[in-house]
């Protein structure tokens, strides 16, 4: 959330749980460990900026040569 009016998109846990396919623990593990980005609405109560929480996803891609590579490696 910059200074800019570009529109986004907060989610719930549960919301984002669905779209990531885990479950709600996994993304409350997550963020914990500030691997996603998230908003304290309150409390109890957090949200999570879809694009944010993309461009943190897409952050962490592993590159699939280098994957396989590395596993060459090791054997």
């Amino acid at each position: 959330m910059n200074g800019d009016n570009q529109c986004f998109q907060l989610l719930s846990e549960k919301s984002l749980a669905e779209i990531l396919d885990v479950s709600t623990r996994t993304l409350r593990t997550w963020r914990m460990e500030g691997r996603l980005p998230y908003i304290r609405i309150s409390a109890g109560t957090v949200r999570y900026d879809l694009a944010e929480v993309m461009a943190a996803l897409d952050e962490k891609k592993v590159n699939a040569r280098r994957t396989r590579r590395l596993g060459a490696d090791d054997e």
